[in-house]
């Protein structure tokens, strides 16, 4: 819708109206009287919202104008959109967005974050528990044989039995000792 006001101006004159000429101003919008001849009119378009006054002086046929003339005030109302409560609105409503999407991207990279967190979490108690069973198979199995060829290291009687015991001893010892490295290590 076009925002448009039009004054029309009279003038009584009935010995010459064709002669009649009339000056106008818009204070705050012209910066100087405008004279009009023939139809007076004046049409103004995009008004901004304020307090006006239109100031109209007139000539008569003689070409003597009027000094004092009249003056018209006027008030041109803000649109609903140009009004000081709607562009409160549009801020808080700007910073209700901003602060509505931060929330969203945060809450997002706190979920990513937690998904990868329970993922690592869930290796971990994966890698604990081969190398429990790591511990606890292979460990007690070597502890086993390292204790039976002390054994037989104790208890045989050719020399070369007891030779292949001490080095079986000691390869298993060696063993449960790279076993528990291993272990440290996953």
């Amino acid at each position: 819708r076009s925002r448009q006001i039009a004054f029309r101006f009279v003038a009584l004159n009935f010995s010459a109206p064709e002669k009649i000429e009339v000056r106008h101003q818009l204070i705050g919008v012209d910066p100087a009287p405008i004279e009009t001849k023939g139809e007076p009119i004046a049409v103004y378009s995009q008004i901004p919202p304020g307090k006006y006054q239109m100031h109209v002086t007139a000539c008569n046929q003689d070409g003597v104008w009027n000094d004092v003339g009249d003056t018209l005030s006027f008030v041109v109302l803000a649109a609903w959109w140009q009004t000081w409560w709607f562009k409160i609105l549009v801020v808080l409503a700007l910073t209700a967005l901003v602060v509505w999407i931060a929330r969203y991207v945060s809450h997002r990279r706190l979920k990513s974050k937690l998904r990868q967190l329970e993922y690592e979490n869930s290796i971990e108690r994966e890698r604990a528990r081969i190398a429990r069973d790591l511990h606890d198979d292979f460990g007690g199995s070597i502890t086993q044989i390292r204790l039976l060829a002390e054994r037989i290291k104790r208890h045989a009687e050719p020399l070369e039995f007891k030779n292949a015991a001490a080095v079986l001893a000691t390869q298993a010892r060696q063993l449960s000792g790279e076993l528990e490295s291993i272990i440290w290590t996953v």
